[in-house]
């Protein structure tokens, strides 16, 4: 079993995503970041509540920067599956 920080107890899955980004930018007011495939070491992101978590906790993050307007997020390089995995509708290209 993998080590679970008490973060991940507390709700925190965010901590664990670090070690995983790939890519995070800002360009013309959108946050972006890529991750790697987080299905196994966040697998309630894929309920509702755990997406909504999960979305607010990066949305959060990005969002501190005054630059950013909107966020979009990738596993590996593929934004449709960040949606797909995370139960939201088609991204708005």
């Amino acid at each position: 079993m993998r080590y679970r920080p008490r973060l991940f107890d507390l709700g925190y899955e965010i901590a664990l995503v670090v070690n995983m980004t790939h890519n995070v930018h800002i360009e013309d007011g959108v946050g972006y970041a890529d991750f790697a495939d987080l299905s196994e070491v966040i697998p309630n992101a894929s309920t509702s509540c755990g997406s909504a978590g999960l979305l607010a906790q990066l949305d959060s993050t990005l969002t501190q920067f005054n630059t950013v307007t909107t966020t979009r997020y990738a596993l590996d390089g593929d934004v449709e599956a960040f949606h797909e995995w995370v139960q939201l509708g088609a991204p708005i290209p």
